[in-house]
């Protein structure tokens, strides 16, 4: 390193040429903030640095925990102002407890110096930790888990190492990169990455934060792929004070919440397409569809422009192939018209509504369901219970 970048660094360390500011980590079910996370920013204005070119070079050259320890104390010192009970995300470089300077329990004496609870702090481990040891990450995050404070991990997607940290840290927040959220509304294999790693965190009981929503089409998929929690732009920018999401934003993210409930409720949600085929088809060929689905019991039949026919059952199909009538050679002459058919956007209980007037001999038959006239797939009764119990 240069000795003006060497000099540089001394000047912004040892003046603490460095503060602090917060942004919101804002629920995406009602738009409250659940945390802010504290970021760092450098005041001196005759550096052209980075904070995070910063904080590279203070590693390598021994100003790692000087510079942590600034940047920390900055973090909880403003703190004190939070609303209650509101966490504080507090970025940390792993390799500190490396650093010969390390001060153990540095943290906890700051927190009683400005009255603050130890529940409300969340150690962020930041990208720049040695996340290829997984023995280090080990001891990273059972120095503060052993402590009381939660962990999260950041930067999740970055890179090929992401899913080791996950398994390694066991965080309790997990933090979604940018790069994976930007234009996830775009991009098929994000929003099915996205979909599992939620899955994965409702199932470990993991919090699930998406980092930089910067659009409504982002904010709109997330919400709609189940994201708990979102950090960006869109939601509130870094600032010196703690301030919340604009009310606009708040207004959006509870109605996109209203219409992804209502969606759920839909008697679109509990179909499926399943097997279709057109009325010409052989009962042949509907034997063998049947025979190579052992847990099909209707198949749809519809014409050429998707439009609803009948449908044709398997013990029906089975009994014509014995029976070999030439008069049923395709499913057209087998095929059951008088079926009970749903539009889409219809709610469940609507549904229920319809089912009970039905005759007794037809009460388990399917329901179809249309969308805009043409066939979208099959429920059957037992689907409907389940999802009016859902309801309930």
């Amino acid at each position: 390193m240069e000795t003006v970048q060497m000099e540089e660094i001394e000047r912004i360390i040892f003046n603490k040429y460095l503060c602090s500011v917060y942004q919101p980590i804002v629920s995406l079910k009602d738009g409250t903030v659940h945390a802010y996370e504290a970021l760092s920013r450098i005041t001196d204005t005759d550096t052209s640095l980075t904070i995070s070119r910063l904080f590279e070079e203070a590693g390598k050259n021994g100003y790692l925990w000087d510079l942590e320890k600034i940047c920390r104390t900055n973090a909880l010192k403003y703190a004190a102002n939070k609303p209650k009970n509101i966490k504080l995300f507090i970025n940390i470089d792993g390799n500190v407890l490396r650093d010969s300077k390390f001060q153990k329990g540095f943290t906890k004496e700051t927190l009683n110096r400005f009255s603050l609870d130890i529940k409300d702090i969340v150690f962020e481990i930041t990208e720049r930790s040695n996340f290829d040891d997984a023995q280090f990450m080990a001891e990273i995050t059972n120095h503060y888990r052993n402590q009381g404070f939660e962990v999260a991990l950041d930067d999740l997607g970055s890179g090929y190492s992401g899913l080791n940290r996950l398994w390694h840290i066991k965080p309790r927040y997990v933090k979604l990169d940018y790069e994976l959220i930007h234009d996830i509304h775009k991009d098929k294999s994000k929003k099915s990455l996205v979909r599992l790693l939620v899955g994965h965190c409702n199932d470990m009981d993991n919090k699930l934060i998406a980092e930089g929503i910067e659009t409504e089409d982002e904010l709109k998929c997330l919400i709609g792929l189940g994201v708990e929690y979102g950090q960006g732009f869109m939601l509130g920018k870094p600032k010196t004070s703690f301030e919340k999401p604009n009310k606009s934003v708040v207004r959006l993210i509870c109605e996109l919440q209203k219409n992804k409930s209502d969606k759920k409720n839909r008697v679109g949600c509990i179909g499926e397409m399943g097997v279709i085929l057109y009325p010409n088809s052989s009962i042949e060929h509907a034997k063998c569809v049947f025979d190579n689905n052992e847990e099909l019991e209707y198949i749809g039949i519809v014409d050429s422009q998707c439009k609803f026919c009948g449908i044709v059952d398997r013990n029906t199909v089975l009994k014509s192939v014995r029976k070999r009538q030439k008069s049923d050679r395709t499913v057209e002459g087998i095929m059951k018209t008088n079926v009970l058919q749903i539009d889409a956007d219809k709610s469940i209980k609507n549904a229920v509504r319809k089912l009970m007037y039905r005759n007794e001999s037809e009460f388990y038959d399917p329901i179809i369901i249309l969308k805009k006239e043409c066939y979208y797939g099959i429920a059957t009764v037992k689907d409907l219970i389940v999802a009016i119990g859902k309801e309930l």
